[in-house]
């Protein structure tokens, strides 16, 4: 389809890279702080340019984007402008438990584990001689804290695609005034980031309560992998190892990076994608009539499109004196207003599966607020 290939694969391939962009500039920005307050200003930021192009942050930095561009990827087939609304909870059970469903939890899963990996060795290379005061709270000693910390990544995965499924966050919302990228997205910039860290304390702290409930399913899990560590030798050194602010606030960290690159990734995808595309309205004759708008208006295949012509559709109903003109003009010869046909035909086909769609919600509506007739008299 033209349409893909020509409009959304574009748009997606530049929100990933504004992602990317994003994502390394305050990645690189924190590490400079945390540079400059474990030393000085001078000393941390002569330090935060040798670790800029140390192999392994620049290994790692590229194996953190690249699960953000997987994550995105993945994502594409999930985008819609209409929500889907279950009517029973067998459709929404069968419908959560779909093998499309199921594959991406598993993806994502996998996604976050290795994102919190990288995480963890980006911290490593900070400061791998341990002299500043930060390694105390940033750089895990033992393969326990290691796991628990990759675990927490599947995790805050896995709470990410419940929310994202729930919160319909697959949906693209269209805006009729056409603001600036950049503006759109430093307004929700900072929610963005409140909501990540809420989200990741919220997940935390069911994980650690399951952690303590499934501690020895932990222990015989490093037993079985080899993994030999003073502090799990027993049940109750596995819950005095998980009281430690170090692996809290590695865990919080990890989480509120992988949650806030991939929520970030959702909101610049929206932002690219709502964007206007100006349709036009007389195609040659030797042309793709799909390209046009009346065609895009009564497009079946993608309502991303459909709703990108219904926007342009609104704002040249207001802006664009030109092009309204071209919406009523008359074929030659014969003399017919097509285009104004299909563009009315459209605009009363939708007024009236509103209405229908109204009548109906109403009806069930009314029908659940019935009282009970009740036979035990």
């Amino acid at each position: 389809m033209w349409f893909d290939k020509q409009v959304l694969f574009p748009r997606v391939l530049r929100s990933l890279f504004w992602t990317i962009v994003i994502q390394e500039s305050y990645l690189s920005l924190s590490f400079l702080l945390l540079k400059i307050v474990a030393w000085n200003p001078v000393l941390g930021f002569l330090d935060w340019l040798f670790y800029l192009i140390h192999w392994k942050t620049i290994v790692y930095r590229s194996i953190l984007c690249l699960t953000t561009i997987v994550f995105g990827v993945f994502n594409k087939r999930f985008y819609s402008a209409e929500k889907h609304i279950c009517s029973t909870r067998l459709e929404k059970i069968s419908r959560a438990l779909s093998p499309r469903h199921v594959q991406h939890f598993v993806i994502t899963m996998l996604l976050g584990g290795l994102a919190s990996h990288c995480c963890i060795k980006l911290f490593q290379v900070f400061d791998p001689e341990k002299q500043s005061f930060l390694s105390s709270f940033l750089i895990l000693e033992n393969d326990f804290e290691h796991m628990f910390v990759v675990q927490h990544g599947c995790y805050t995965a896995i709470m990410f695609n419940l929310k994202y499924f729930i919160c319909f966050l697959y949906i693209v919302k269209f805006h009729v005034n056409q603001e600036s990228k950049m503006l759109q997205i430093k307004r929700q910039a900072f929610d963005l980031f409140k909501d990540s860290v809420i989200c990741v304390l919220k997940g935390l702290h069911w994980f650690y309560i399951l952690s303590v409930f499934l501690g020895l399913l932990f222990e015989n899990q490093l037993i079985s992998l080899g993994i030999k560590s003073s502090e799990s030798e027993s049940y109750f050194s596995f819950l005095h190892s998980l009281i430690n602010l170090k692996l809290f606030l590695v865990t919080f960290i990890t989480g509120v990076i992988i949650f806030f690159n991939w929520s970030l990734y959702l909101i610049i995808f929206n932002v690219f994608v709502a964007e206007r595309h100006v349709f036009p309205i007389e195609i040659p004759v030797k042309s793709d009539k799909s390209k046009s708008l009346s065609a895009a208006l009564g497009n079946s295949e993608s309502d991303i499109l459909k709703y990108l012509a219904v926007l342009d559709l609104r704002l040249l109903s207001q802006q664009d004196e030109e092009r309204r003109k071209q919406i009523f003009t008359i074929s030659h010869p014969g003399g017919h207003p097509h285009q104004w046909k299909a563009v009315a035909d459209f605009c009363i086909s939708s007024l009236k599966q509103f209405v229908a769609k109204l009548q109906e919600y109403s009806v069930v509506a009314a029908a659940a607020k019935e009282p009970k007739m009740n036979y035990n008299k």
